[in-house]
């Protein structure tokens, strides 16, 4: 045959993207033009049909990441993403990212690099306590944004939440007189809003027309290292949230003795700090129930510290994200 690798038929190479990862479908689509037209609808249902998310590790200051898949833990990924520089992860769900830089607040899918742009919020920076989470894929109609937050979280008792509806050019306000302490989680389930606060408590709200209903339970039991159960009665017929905490150790650790090789000698005396927002995701074969990942903060001393040499810490921040592709118009708006 005649040619190159970008002559080979567009149905031949469709129907290879279609079966292909993630990562690989990324690699595909890189090599050229006509490769690239072939893979337009592929969305590497490999692992979309997996549901487990993986973690994406990225810098406070740096378009570079560092993506590990759950799958493959000895595997990295080193990618590049100009809309994570100096940008803020305020919430995952189901593969789509709500970002926050400096004002700007949008939806992100780093794989297929699609954004989509939400009407400015009304601060530059977030104060110390917040949380967000989204009702669904913001392509949906019925997409609603939910961001809850305190500006001082140890002694503030009131709680500022914000909604942004689908086809909304204007951010509703609402407030409510809670307990003082630090936010959680927040998550959408069950067509409910829920705001997990300070460890011990669930709020929760539902906004029909503009209108919001309050409601604060007692969690009855709460730990971090084990599954969290709530009280049920207020579920009705309602399936409670599966909660789920993931160990990030293992999966971190592993990152940061990477880090040492590219590092060298340099990195024996780093403090390294990685800080995580909140993760929704779906639990296989189970549609009525989702899977919740807390937002945390893990500090690493350093490896091999060494007397007189002076420690520096490197922040960095990660988010757990289901590998998912869409495909979305390049004129999408919100």
């Amino acid at each position: 045959m005649s040619g190159g690798a970008s002559d080979l038929p567009q149905d031949l190479l469709s129907l290879v993207a279609d079966e292909l990862g993630l990562i690989d479908l990324l690699s595909f689509r890189a090599v050229c033009r006509n490769w690239r037209s072939a893979s337009t609808w592929s969305t590497a249902a490999v692992e979309s049909m997996h549901g487990y998310p993986w973690l994406l590790i990225y810098g406070e200051d740096s378009p570079i990441c560092i993506l590990q898949s759950r799958g493959n833990m000895g595997i990295t990924y080193k990618l590049r993403f100009e809309e994570l520089d100096g940008a803020i992860c305020m919430a995952s769900i189901e593969g789509w990212l709500l970002l926050f830089n400096k004002g700007s607040m949008f939806f992100f899918c780093p794989f297929s690099r699609t954004r989509i742009d939400l009407p400015n919020y009304h601060l530059s920076e977030l104060p110390e306590s917040y949380v967000a989470t989204f009702s669904s894929a913001p392509t949906r109609h019925d997409c609603i944004v939910a961001v809850a937050t305190k500006n001082n979280a140890k002694s503030s008792s009131k709680l500022e939440v914000r909604l942004l509806f689908r086809g909304y050019k204007e951010w509703l306000e609402y407030e409510y007189e809670t307990c003082s302490g630090e936010l959680d989680m927040a998550i959408y389930h069950n067509g409910v809003f829920h705001i997990f606060h300070d460890s011990s408590k669930l709020l929760t709200f539902i906004s029909v027309d503009g209108e919001v209903t309050w409601k604060v339970y007692l969690l009855l039991t709460v730990s971090k290292s084990t599954e969290s159960k709530c009280d049920e009665s207020w579920l009705a017929d309602k399936k409670p949230v599966k909660y789920i905490t993931w160990k990030m150790e293992k999966v971190l650790l592993s990152f940061i003795n990477r880090m040492k090789n590219n590092f060298g000698s340099d990195s024996s005396s780093i403090t390294w700090s990685i800080s995580t927002c909140g993760t929704k995701f779906g639990v296989q074969n189970d549609p009525t129930q989702c899977g919740v990942i807390y937002k945390e903060k893990k500090v690493f001393p350093p490896l091999d510290p060494q007397e007189g040499c002076d420690s520096r810490t490197c922040n960095l921040k990660a988010v757990w994200i289901q590998p998912r592709y869409f495909q979305v118009s390049p004129h999408q708006t919100w």
